[in-house]
């Protein structure tokens, strides 16, 4: 698919953008997360990999790698000045209830944080995912003002078709599957008080392998992860009606002025800013 031009369609629930950098911004590809969007990336061209809640995959033409809006990850290792040519979709948690679909959700929802992520290319083409994309860039490219409607169609019937995929479950290495039992420790006790030596405990290791082999495999620290779930936490709980205060001592801070400070620190801006 060697496609020169770049497709973008916003919606309400949904966007969907096909887009090529020819040198891409590399300050982009921090490990992050969606609030509310979950995100499917269909990888056309490029050299990089995706990072996912521990798990590393590497990128081949038309892979697709997909993420809940709760996981932290990121796109990582693409060369300056190399082509990185990809389509990504954003979906709002309320998209498939609003459309009677909420079985599509699955591949999302059904499976632990960092847990086959990938979609591989021979599953995908096997799908006629790619010409699926084709005709969706067709109908951007020949109507700016797309209707609704028809967009909503097409991406309901990439959902149909990534559902029916079954992904085989991948190897994984001694000291990722490590990784993995941290990070689902870490999210089981989020609203806990944390410590490395309890959690080196927990998968038998010294603090300075936990720490070495997190940062190595995530990109952050282990309280940097712990951080960025517990403020996630708060807005969640913020969302459902909780004040403040108390949402930051449910998700473990202790205290609002731990958690004022921790939320400038990462995120730039005061708690209130964001959630208004």
């Amino acid at each position: 698919m060697d496609i020169n031009q770049d497709y973008v369609y916003i919606g309400e629930t949904f966007s969907y953008e096909h887009r090529t950098d020819v040198a891409p911004n590399r300050a982009e590809f921090v490990l992050h997360n969606h609030n509310n969007l979950h995100e499917i990336i269909f990888f056309i061209r490029g050299n990089a990999e995706f990072k996912a809640e521990g798990s590393i995959y590497s990128l081949g033409k038309h892979d697709i790698v997909i993420a809940h809006c709760d996981e932290m990850h990121r796109m990582c290792h693409i060369p300056p000045m190399e082509l990185y040519e990809r389509v990504v979709i954003h979906i709002k948690r309320g998209f498939f209830a609003q459309n009677g679909c909420e079985r599509f959700l699955d591949f999302f929802t059904k499976r632990p944080l960092g847990v086959n992520n990938l979609i591989p290319a021979e599953l995908v083409k096997k799908e006629n995912i790619p010409g699926l994309i084709q005709d969706f860039d067709r109908h951007i490219g020949s109507d700016k003002n797309i209707p609704d409607i028809v967009a909503t169609s097409k991406l309901i019937e990439i959902l149909y078709r990534l559902n029916r995929i079954t992904v085989r479950k991948e190897e994984q290495h001694s000291e990722e599957e490590k990784l993995k039992n941290v990070i689902a420790y870490i999210n089981e006790n989020i609203a806990s008080e944390l410590s490395l030596d309890q959690i080196a405990e927990h998968v038998f290791v010294s603090k300075y392998h936990l720490c070495h082999t997190f940062k190595k495999y995530s990109g952050l620290t282990i309280n940097q992860y712990i951080n960025h779930k517990r403020i996630l936490l708060v807005r969640t709980l913020v969302a459902r009606g909780w004040t403040l205060l108390d949402a930051a001592t449910e998700a473990g801070f202790g205290n609002y002025s731990n958690f004022y400070k921790t939320y400038v620190k990462i995120t730039g801006h005061s708690p209130r800013q964001d959630m208004k």
